[in-house]
């Protein structure tokens, strides 16, 4: 199974991809979010709930990324982007493997925040010389 949007005449929706087709989570058993939340309330998922918050101020400085290279991009003057990115790529690699073996998982989500934390310094940098 693999959870998917798709659009039909009623807007965009959330359903789950099977063999026959897609179903419909609107349309699904009642007790589908019972399932799910006592799936992400067992002590198996625990751990993983402390990595959430890491990871949304991570995506959240991902947005910021975004909106700071728009300028660049519309002028098309994306090399500045492309060394930038690639240098960061090089640095998220090493922060994964050193952070990874440290702290585990909280360790490389803590590696995402600074990775982009640092496209975000560099695209500010990028979008006052344009």
């Amino acid at each position: 199974m693999k959870l998917v949007t798709f659009t039909d005449t009623a807007g965009t929706r959330i359903g789950i991809a099977v063999a026959g087709g897609i179903v419909d989570l609107k349309k699904a058993d009642a007790d589908l979010p019972r399932d799910m939340i006592r799936l992400m309330t067992t002590p198996l998922f625990w751990p993983a709930a402390r990595i959430g918050p890491i990871l949304v101020l991570a995506y959240g400085l991902s947005g910021t990324f975004q909106f700071l290279t728009t300028g660049a991009l519309i002028q098309k003057r994306s090399a500045p982007i492309g060394v930038l990115s690639t240098a960061v790529a090089i640095v998220h690699v090493g922060l994964c493997a050193i952070a990874g073996k440290l702290f585990l998982s909280a360790g490389v989500a803590w590696a995402n925040v600074v990775t982009y934390f640092l496209l975000v310094a560099g695209a500010y940098v990028i979008s006052q010389r344009f």
